[in-house]
């Protein structure tokens, strides 16, 4: 089996485990080849949806690995109890879900949020969503990684608990650890992250509804995102005069 370019380096972030809970498993990909690999010695793989799971279910046993990974018809954590795995791993969903997955488990009596040693979490959208949910629930963000696949950017969070909290909008928005990593990735995503931000922005302002309500608060966050751009620019540039 051959990972996509995103799950690979999801694979490659998660250190050795003893059991790995992957929610929202889809076709149980990422765990067949976690179990394969030695990075962990067990799996649960859960996902919400019957159908995906039933094509989870084949994948397993095709591979011969019934008695090292089970399936779970849950939503989020909810048919995870204590003790049963020490790391997580959300990924290939909404962030705003996540956040509510992470929320709802953190408000159950039984959260074994506290038990997990890793989180890997791979938020399709709304990042900074996710950091502000992270660091309110107790967890740092250690690293942070930034792929291409098929001409999509995904960013992939390894994290642990601790306390961590950002000063600057532009750091939930964008991440500080890839900012002081140097990456060329990151600085190409900026790149055409302000690009597009510009664009939309001029096209705002030539169009003949710019003045309503709806028009200045786009052109607000348009201008907002621009400048949390800026700042993680410069923020690269002090980390690179200082090295």
């Amino acid at each position: 089996m051959s990972l996509s370019v995103r799950l690979e380096e999801i694979a490659a972030c998660i250190r050795s485990s003893r059991v790995i809970a992957d929610i929202g498993t889809d076709h149980a990909y990422l765990p067949i080849e976690l179990i394969q690999r030695g990075i962990c010695e067990q799996a649960l793989a859960c996902d919400v949806r019957s159908g995906p799971l039933q094509r989870a279910q084949e994948h397993i046993q095709a591979a011969g690995l019934q008695e090292k990974i089970e399936t779970r018809l849950s939503n989020g954590f909810e048919k995870i109890m204590q003790g049963e795995a020490d790391t997580a791993v959300i990924a290939g969903m909404g962030g705003l879900l996540i956040c509510e997955i992470l929320q709802a488990e953190n408000a159950r009596p039984k959260n074994i949020l506290k038990e997990m040693k890793q989180l890997i979490l791979q938020p399709q959208s709304e990042w900074d969503a996710v950091r502000r949910t992270l660091h309110s629930l107790s967890f740092q963000i250690e690293t942070e990684r930034l792929v291409l696949d098929r001409d999509k950017y995904y960013w992939i969070f390894v994290c642990s608990q601790g306390y961590q909290h950002f000063e600057k909008r532009w750091q939930y928005r964008y991440g500080q650890s890839l900012a002081q990593a140097q990456t060329p990735i990151f600085k190409d995503y900026l790149q055409q992250e302000e690009e597009k931000a510009k664009r939309l922005l001029e096209k705002l302002l030539q169009n003949a509804e710019t003045g309503s309500d709806t028009a200045k608060k786009r052109q607000e966050e348009l201008r907002a995102c621009i400048q949390d751009i800026q700042e993680a620019r410069e923020y690269e540039k002090q980390i690179k005069g200082s090295c």
